[in-house]
């Protein structure tokens, strides 16, 4: 389509987009040509129409039906998950603390508690056992966080000055990613731990042994 323009308005444009002193590149040819074309004015008037009420109605319903059954389909294993009174009845195996910028998970010393003085503390590494519930208390030293293993699927909150009870059950052993997936400031992607899965007995050598290197003084014979 061709535009005729004013002598003096595209003598304007073509200046402004020369004032370098090159040649007007093709954009701001194009650019000028779009403006002067699409800004005469037209005898046509806007119309007012409201759409398609039925169809509006339509689009509507069925996503808000699909929500209702996604929703009623799944409170049962929301319930078996997040309610404390469907979770196995099973001692909590260690206690894992979130904070700026790490995680720390505290397994009971030989007295059985934790929080006392001979327990065990991982940084960045929560090992549990493989095929067996485990439940663990979850807490925040600082900000918000959120317990994420994303080959669990589990996610879990960390809120400062709660105890919150988390619990899963890990089929396969293995190492899996343990990040926080609540942005808990500038150092955020540092907090990226393991889940570490062990058959019971890997696990009970490796807690064995972390409570050896617990208790000793480092004078030990190794040899």
């Amino acid at each position: 389509m061709l535009v005729a323009l004013p002598a003096g308005r595209a003598a304007g444009c073509v200046a402004g987009a020369n004032s370098a002193g090159s040649p007007p590149s093709p954009l701001a040819t194009i650019g000028c040509l779009s403006v002067f074309a699409y800004s005469k004015k037209r005898d046509t008037k806007s119309q007012y129409t409201h759409g398609h009420h039925k169809l509006e109605m339509l689009w509507t319903a069925i996503p808000g039906a699909l929500l209702l059954v996604i929703t009623f389909t799944q409170m049962g294993t929301w319930a078996e998950i997040k309610f404390k009174g469907s979770f196995p009845q099973v001692e909590p195996i260690a206690e894992v603390w979130a904070s700026q910028f790490d995680w720390r998970v505290r397994y009971p010393g030989p007295d059985g508690r934790v929080g006392t003085m001979d327990d065990i503390e991982s940084p960045f590494e929560f090992v549990v056992p493989v095929g067996e519930p485990v439940r663990f208390q979850l807490r925040s030293r600082d900000v918000i966080h959120s317990f994420f293993v994303p080959y669990l699927r589990i996610k879990q909150d960390a809120m400062p000055g709660m105890s919150i009870p988390v619990w899963f059950q890990a089929e396969k052993e293995g190492s899996y990613d343990l990040v926080c997936a609540e942005l808990c400031g500038w150092g955020h992607y540092k907090m990226a731990g393991r889940l570490k899965v062990l058959s019971r007995p890997a696990y009970d050598a490796w807690l064995k042994q972390a409570r050896t290197e617990m208790l000793s003084n480092g004078s030990e014979d190794k040899s």
